[in-house]
């Protein structure tokens, strides 16, 4: 991260950390921890839990989209107050008359993307599954499959197999940061669960050819999307609908953490992943539906454990 929003995020900092540490400050950022917040970037916040520090990471700048408005006005008028803070996100209004500022649109800095890459022509598994390049490419979602494996409903083929990626900008970690262990979740609201092999989710290792879009190229198995397991699979049947499903990360996917850039995982079908055929059903298929990070709420979260004595506390 070096975008115009972090370093106004660096610069009020403590500011920052005093708002997000009162009551009416976590209610408005949504933060429901109770340690105290040491570390506000515009996708994460970390906070102090005895020996250790949690962080935890959002596809999106969530807290640069909260609060971006009001330090800019800050910035402007070159006011350091609490109360100003809190006029400017309209939280709080005083008799004192504050400057008037007018914004353009705010555009948070788009560090990583989310979303999915699938093949979705009738074909044989074979042809599905190794075909390099995916058809339909999706960014931006709300819900939608995150992973799926459907059945044409004629001559045993393969209608769509779906690869799912989750990027987070981990660059706040910083080189010097051990990460004990982390937890990747994700919010699932329906999961269908038809065929009769592979059926679980897997979480995965990915490499987009962008950080911040997804290309047909992606789909390529065991390159772009990987087959390595970066956590336990959570079977279908496993999974709470209606709630966040963890998946904790094994040690190839705390190695995978990037400290200094872009962390990148994804999902798939299982019987995608492992390239186990499932036995043809006419029409049926494996899937889950979550919540991506343009959700409003329940966005795909990745929770990282450090030990305090390797985290650097910087504030400014």
């Amino acid at each position: 991260m070096d975008s115009l929003s972090e370093q106004i995020f660096n610069k009020y900092q403590k500011l920052i950390l005093k708002f997000a540490n009162s009551k009416i400050g976590r209610k408005y950022l949504s933060i429901n921890h109770d340690g105290e917040i040491v570390k506000i970037v515009p996708n994460a916040f970390y906070s102090l839990n005895r020996d250790e520090i949690e962080a935890v990471f959002y596809g999106v700048d969530v807290y640069g989209r909260k609060l971006n408005h009001a330090l800019t006005a800050l910035e402007i008028i070159d006011d350091f107050n609490i109360e100003s803070l809190l006029h400017y996100l309209r939280i709080k209004t005083n008799n004192f008359v504050y400057p008037k500022v007018m914004f353009d649109e705010f555009n948070p800095n788009a560090n990583a993307v989310d979303g999915y890459v699938e093949r979705a022509s009738e074909s044989s598994w074979a042809s599905s599954h190794d075909v390099a390049n995916g058809d339909v490419i999706q960014t931006g979602s709300l819900t939608e499959r995150c992973a799926i494996v459907v059945a044409a409903t004629t001559g045993s083929n393969w209608w769509t197999i779906r690869r799912g990626f989750f990027l987070f900008d981990t660059s706040s970690l910083t080189a010097a940061s051990t990460v004990a262990s982390g937890t990747f979740s994700l919010y699932v609201n329906t999961v269908t669960d038809q065929l009769d092999t592979g059926r679980a989710l897997a979480m995965i290792n990915t490499n987009p050819a962008s950080n911040t879009t997804l290309v047909a190229g992606d789909y390529t198995d065991g390159v772009e999307s990987g087959t390595t397991q970066q956590a336990t699979n959570i079977n279908l049947s496993a999974l709470n609908t209606s709630a966040y499903n963890d998946f904790t990360l094994n040690a190839t996917g705390i190695s995978n953490i990037s400290k200094t850039g872009v962390t990148k995982f994804g999902t798939r079908i299982e019987a995608d992943r492992a390239n186990t055929v499932p036995t043809w059903v006419s029409g049926d298929l494996l899937g889950v539906n979550v919540n991506f990070s343009e959700s409003a709420s329940n966005r795909p979260r990745l929770t990282l454990i450090i030990p305090r004595g390797s985290f650097i506390f910087n504030l400014i």
